[in-house]
């Protein structure tokens, strides 16, 4: 129900990335996969993209895993990188005359930084492998961390980017015909330019797959030590990706909600992190007449809003730190829409409130809500 908008650039977050980064260690093995777009968007183009020719695969002993995980590092960050440039020449040179400045930094984000830093850490990972025995492998990677930081403004901004290229596509019959013909030149028309923009999102997440595998089968001690260094390295930049996507995806939430709520004449900010929005009718507890609103629920307050068009009008701020949460079962016996109730209670004993619910499974899910804010 919000009015769109364009994707956040808070500097701010890029700031102190180091010290950023290095707090963000993660433990959690599949948390670095929850927040990037979803695990599986693109994960087919990138595993057909990524596939080295038979001809070019080089033959291993069978017991040789260390070997193999090793080619498929050098293979893939080849191929990847191939990709970029790709997009590059492909879309992005053909492409530029036929959009506004504005459409193209949308749709593009920071490809060419991608491009800069893809080609150098291709030519030191290919050196390693080939003329070092891997020696200096790890240390690659370890030097990588900060520059591969630029992955958390891509990340954060690629959902918008395809959403500015839908649009652009629907809008500029020019615009959808040339990205046909660049998908042609590119690929034979395998892939679009929608296919290929996720696919970077793709890579970041897998170096530290590709090196925890390569660490399994690692036997040198030395050697496995130093891996699991470039291991962490690469957690941590995945677990920042994460965590950039998210902050920026919340201040792309809390701007939506300051634009679409009128008469609201504070910083939606000052009221933490939003945990939830949607339809509930509420009641005070010395009156049985049920009002039919739309609530904002943050970290710190409930905006109470009347919906007013495809916006809303402001109606009252209810203080949560002011007010603890309690259950009213008897509502659920009722068995009927909008009779799910809970109470929020004051806790100086000032008159409550009663928010009522269309199901009961959205009563659970506004009962955690409440909870996580209170």
């Amino acid at each position: 129900p919000f009015p769109t908008e364009e994707s956040v650039n808070d500097d701010d977050i890029y700031k102190g990335l180091p010290d950023l980064i290095d707090e963000t260690r993660v433990e959690d093995e599949e948390g670095l996969y929850d927040c990037v777009y979803g695990e599986d968007e693109g994960g087919e183009v990138y595993e057909d993209l990524m596939k080295a020719e038979e001809a070019h695969q080089p033959k291993y002993p069978e017991n040789d895993i260390r070997s193999c995980c090793l080619a498929e590092i050098k293979q893939t960050e080849e191929k990847y990188t191939e990709t970029l440039e790709s997009i590059e020449k492909y879309f992005m040179a053909p492409l530029k005359r036929f959009l506004t400045a504005a459409e193209f930094d949308s749709v593009f984000i920071n490809i060419p930084e991608l491009v800069k830093v893809h080609r150098n850490l291709m030519q030191e990972i290919h050196d390693s492998i080939v003329n070092k025995n891997d020696q200096n492998l790890y240390q690659v990677f370890i030097n990588y961390k900060e520059r591969l930081v630029i992955y958390g403004q891509y990340c954060s901004g690629v959902e918008s980017a395809i959403s500015s290229l839908d649009y652009i596509s629907k809008t500029k019959e020019d615009v959808k015909l040339k990205l046909e013909e660049c998908s042609k030149r590119a690929n034979n028309g395998k892939f679009t330019l929608r296919d290929l923009l996720v696919v970077p999102m793709q890579r970041v997440l897998k170096y530290h797959l590709l090196l925890q595998e390569l660490v399994k089968h690692t036997t040198d001690p030395v050697e496995k030590a130093n891996l699991k260094l470039a291991l962490d390295a690469m957690k941590d930049l995945a677990q920042y990706v994460n965590e950039v996507k998210r902050d920026n995806e919340t201040l792309r939430e809390i701007k939506q909600f300051q634009l679409s709520i009128e008469n609201l004449n504070q910083p939606v900010l000052l009221f933490g992190r939003p945990q939830g929005d949607g339809e509930i009718r509420i009641t005070t507890l010395d009156k049985h007449t049920k009002q039919e609103r739309h609530i904002f629920l943050f970290d710190l307050a409930v905006i109470v809003c009347k919906r007013k068009g495809d916006n809303y009008e402001m109606k009252e701020i209810i203080d949560l730190q002011q007010y603890k949460i309690a259950n009213n079962p008897t509502t659920d016996k009722e068995n009927k829409k909008w009779s799910y109730g809970f109470y929020l209670i004051h806790i100086q004993g000032q008159n409550g409130l009663e928010f009522y619910c269309k199901t009961k499974d959205l009563k659970k899910k506004w009962l955690e809500q409440f909870e996580m804010a209170l």
